[in-house]
């Protein structure tokens, strides 16, 4: 069995090595933009399990032509890239003939991104799946796939016909010498600065900016700062998969770095960046997030 995994960030590379460890595959491709991540992997693979055959590629996760040479003979394809990815995975998945996984995906689309993150511009894509006896999972990652199933066991546990809200807080606490966090610098970025959103009487509402408060999380914990995140999928995937009338849903999370706080985090990666350059040019996300580095 060939299994292949889009992107050897920290979420990558952990499934990457649990699936080793399970020894169910014989062969598993290993597909990045940064070799350096690749060949991180790769050798941390080989520690775990070196019967398996490890293919590694490195290439835009969104340009079908070389997604779909690299997929050629395999049966799953696991998405542990930003969901930017989704759309030309999944495409790329039905012309291949293999199973589709993903983590994650937007609720609602983002101005000046590009298309394709929506969990509805997925679900146009179901018909196709289902036709080529393909399966196609999406949101499966622990934010929002762990937290859909506790709340959907909440409800049967209890059987409730209706939730008055649901709050899910987040947080990470990080000790480190240099600023990394275990997850997309991207995407934390850009749930952190954007507007925050909650969802509320069956609509995606936007907070002030300065929407933020400290929990007092249990040992090793303990208090941190937490701002409700901008479009977390959550917001859709709670209501849907609940099947029961839901008021309110926030999801709110904060990381501590060596006694730094969120915004503290933030501000010391644009410190970095303006070290080299106060000007500039792109996607800001895309520049902020070289300022970390890989875990």
């Amino acid at each position: 069995m060939s299994i292949a995994i889009i992107g050897c960030g920290s979420s990558g590379s952990a499934i990457a090595m649990r699936l080793a460890r399970e020894r169910s595959f014989s062969e598993m491709k290993l597909i990045d933009v940064n070799a350096q991540k690749v060949n991180k992997l790769l050798t941390e693979l080989h520690g775990i399990n070196s019967d398996i055959e490890y293919i590694t590629a490195f290439g835009d996760a969104t340009k079908i032509k070389f997604i779909q040479k690299v997929l050629n003979g395999s049966d799953v394809l696991i998405n542990a890239a930003s969901p930017v990815c989704n759309i030309p995975l999944m495409k790329s998945c039905l012309n291949t003939n293999t199973n589709y996984i993903d983590l994650a995906s937007d609720p609602f689309s983002y101005s000046d991104i590009a298309m394709g993150t929506t969990l509805e511009e997925q679900m146009k894509l179901n018909e196709k799946f289902i036709k080529k006896d393909l399966i196609a999972i999406t949101n499966a990652g622990f934010s929002p796939g762990f937290t859909d199933i506790v709340c959907k066991h909440v409800v049967h546990n209890f059987s409730l016909d209706s939730i008055e809200y649901f709050k899910v807080y987040l947080a990470e606490i990080i000790e480190s010498e240099r600023l990394v966090i275990s997850w997309s610098p991207y995407m934390m970025l850009l749930e952190s600065l954007l507007k925050p959103t909650i969802y509320r009487d069956g609509k995606i509402v936007y907070l002030d900016s300065s929407t933020s408060k400290y929990v007092n999380f249990p040992p090793p914990i303990r208090k941190v700062k937490l701002r409700p995140f901008n479009g977390h999928p959550e917001l859709k995937t709670i209501p849907e998969f609940i099947d029961i009338p839901v008021r309110y849903i926030e999801i709110s999370g904060g990381i501590v770095l060596n006694g730094m706080q969120l915004n503290d985090i933030i501000v010391e990666a644009l410190r970095k960046q303006v070290e080299n350059s106060i000007i500039f040019k792109g996607d800001i996300m895309e520049i902020l997030s070289k300022s970390f580095e890989n875990t």
